[in-house]
């Protein structure tokens, strides 16, 4: 709803109408949309970081990295990691990022640390962007190691115009 003209000048006596309440509620309404937490846009602005180099000890999926966000939006992560191991590890892909019910799977990484970079889809706020990864244990093994990850973005103060809001 957008805004409108409030009345000011209000005299003893008067007594508010339909108009004036609808008014009044439709103002409320449009004021919480400013007070929105905000909503994150991907870019290359660090909002949170870890760079403690983690691997896991198993050859199941472990959270080595969880970052809590607590705006909704599009974030940038950024994870530095590395596979090695076996006779051909940059086709193994060990480290993944989870976050709001969806896996982003890294590919071919190799034996010294590389960056890789992910733009998420829209996640609702307070949301965990968790980085999992792995390692094989076998004829030939293969290890993991992830050591800075970066979530980034950019908060604005209102919502995207093209956004979906469920009411």
């Amino acid at each position: 709803m957008a805004w409108q003209t409030p009345k000011i000048n209000w005299q003893a006596g008067d007594i508010p109408g339909a108009s004036d309440f609808n008014r009044i509620e439709g103002n409320i309404k449009h004021l919480n949309g400013l007070l929105y937490t905000g909503w994150v846009a991907p870019s290359d602005t660090v909002i949170l970081q870890s760079t403690t180099t983690k691997q896991p000890t198993g050859s199941t999926l472990q959270v080595l990295k969880r970052f809590l966000v607590m705006n909704p939006g599009r974030y940038r992560i950024k994870v530095e990691g590395r596979v090695w191991g076996g006779p051909s590890p940059a086709v193994f892909n060990l480290i993944q990022v989870r976050v709001a019910g969806f896996t982003h799977v890294f590919t071919n990484w190799s034996d010294s640390f590389s960056t890789k970079v992910f733009n998420t889809l829209y996640i609702p706020g307070g949301t965990y962007i968790d980085i999992e990864a792995k390692n094989i244990i076998g004829t030939y093994s293969y290890y993991s190691a992830v050591r800075k990850v970066q979530i980034c973005g950019t908060l604005t103060l209102n919502r995207p115009s093209n956004s979906i809001i469920l009411e």
